[in-house]
C-alpha cells in the first residue's frame, strides 16, 4: 500500500505529516495531547471516553479518508407498492422511490444490512408497479 500511495509510513511524526501535507507542529500537539487523554482515561475536547492505546512507536502510519454516506435515514416517504407520498398523504403520480433514496420504513434506524434488501425488494415492487400502471 505504501508504494501504491494509499498507505503512509515515516520514522516520524513530522516526516509523516510532510508526507500527507499537513503542518508537522498541528500533528505532534494532536498526539501529544491525544497520549495526556489516554493517561487520564478522558478526551475533554471532545468529552468522551479515551482508547488505551497510545500514538508512540515509529513506524508511524497514515491513510488518505474522506467523508462518505454509508446509508441515509430519511428520504422520499414511500407505500407499500414503491409510489412516492406527498405531505398531504397522497401518492405522487409516476414518482417510484427504492433503495436509500426511500425513507419511513425503518423509523430512524435500520438494522445492519437491511439497506441491501430495500433496493432488492422496492426496486422490483417499484419496477413491477410501474409496469402494471403504466405499461398494461
Amino acid at each position: 500500500q505504501v508504494e501504491a500511495g494509499t498507505l503512509f509510513k515515516a520514522d516520524t511524526l513530522e516526516e509523516l505529516a510532510e508526507q500527507i501535507n499537513i503542518d508537522p507542529a498541528t500533528l505532534v500537539e494532536t498526539i501529544t495531547n491525544y497520549n495526556s487523554y489516554v493517561d487520564a482515561g478522558h478526551d475533554p475536547e471532545f468529552d468522551k471516553g479515551a482508547f488505551d492505546l497510545k500514538v508512540e512507536n515509529a513506524p508511524f502510519y497514515a491513510t488518505p479518508r474522506k467523508p462518505a454516506t454509508h446509508h441515509t435515514m430519511g428520504g422520499l416517504k414511500i407505500d407499500t407498492h414503491a409510489h412516492v407520498i406527498n405531505e398531504d398523504g397522497k401518492i405522487i403520480k409516476g414518482l417510484f422511490a427504492a433503495g436509500e433514496v426511500a425513507g419511513g420504513l425503518h423509523a430512524g434506524n435500520r438494522l445492519g444490512g437491511n439497506s441491501l434488501t430495500d433496493i432488492f425488494t422496492f426496486g422490483r415492487i417499484a419496477t413491477d408497479t410501474a409496469i402494471k400502471e403504466y405499461l398494461d
